[in-house]
């Protein structure tokens, strides 16, 4: 499964990411500390991108689902 968003340089985008992030996660089935982990990795490297990066940020979310 894959999920890409396109966010704008701006102040609030990484609490867009946050809230799409877990909206996309929720959908794949995913729960939880899953969802809470993967949300702080993903806020972090959205806040630092836009305060080094050139806009806009494009964030790419992949499953391929639980190992084992």
């Amino acid at each position: 499964m894959c999920h890409v968003l396109v966010l704008p340089h701006r102040r609030d985008s990484a609490w867009r990411a946050r809230c799409v992030i877990r909206v996309v996660l929720r959908g794949w089935g995913l729960a939880g500390e899953d969802i809470e982990e993967a949300v702080l990795v993903a806020s972090e490297l959205v806040t630092g991108s836009l305060a080094l990066a050139c806009p806009p940020l494009t964030l790419s979310l992949y499953y391929a689902g639980r190992p084992g």
